[in-house]
């Protein structure tokens, strides 16, 4: 409050400071990725909130890492486009949701004979290539392949996959390490 003696013509100016308001970007999901800000202040995961002038349109970008998958945003901000914004007119939350868009299959060789495993898709050419990444969902078909002197007596610690068939197919929706015995002949 001030006031003024009118005794001539007079000019009052009021000066207003631009409020701000806080927008906060929690991750989510089981994958990882970035989130960054135009104009800057968000470069999530180190910083994620910052305070904007009210009326500010911040543009975010999401940004997966390998082998995550972007899902979508949520709260203040919605869809499944990787680039979204919104209006700083108030507190705003928008959640970047990651998920895992891939899988490793993983084979150990425990048994005492010999023996390759190879996969299909390709990846797994086991004793030379024993890991691989697979997209979430993929059925990969195994197939074992005994040395001469060695034979084979099934898949062990594979989840659903069983047996003593010398195929057998896993479906990739989590990672997954699988135990192919192979065993020398006469033992």
């Amino acid at each position: 409050t001030t006031s003024v003696t009118m005794d001539t013509a007079r000019t009052c100016k009021a000066t207003f400071d631009v409020s701000q308001a806080i927008l906060d970007i929690p991750l989510t999901g089981n994958g990882s990725g970035t989130v960054k800000s135009n104009p800057d202040g968000i470069n999530c995961p180190d910083n994620c909130n910052h305070a904007y002038a009210i009326g500010t349109v911040v543009t975010l970008t999401a940004d997966p890492t390998s082998g995550s998958a972007f899902v979508g945003w949520s709260g203040d901000c919605d869809g499944d486009e990787k680039t979204t914004s919104v209006t700083m007119d108030t507190a705003r939350t928008c959640k970047a949701t990651f998920d895992v868009s891939q899988a490793i299959l993983d084979i150990q060789l425990p048994g005492n004979g010999l023996g390759i495993v190879k996969s299909n898709p390709d990846g797994i050419d086991c004793p030379n290539n024993c890991n691989h990444a697979y997209a979430i969902g993929t059925v990969v078909t195994l197939t074992a392949d005994p040395a001469a002197g060695s034979r084979f007596n099934g898949w062990g610690d594979c989840g659903t996959a069983s047996g003593r068939e010398l195929v057998t197919q896993v479906t990739m929706d989590s990672n997954l390490s699988c135990s192919p015995y192979f065993e020398l002949v006469g033992q």
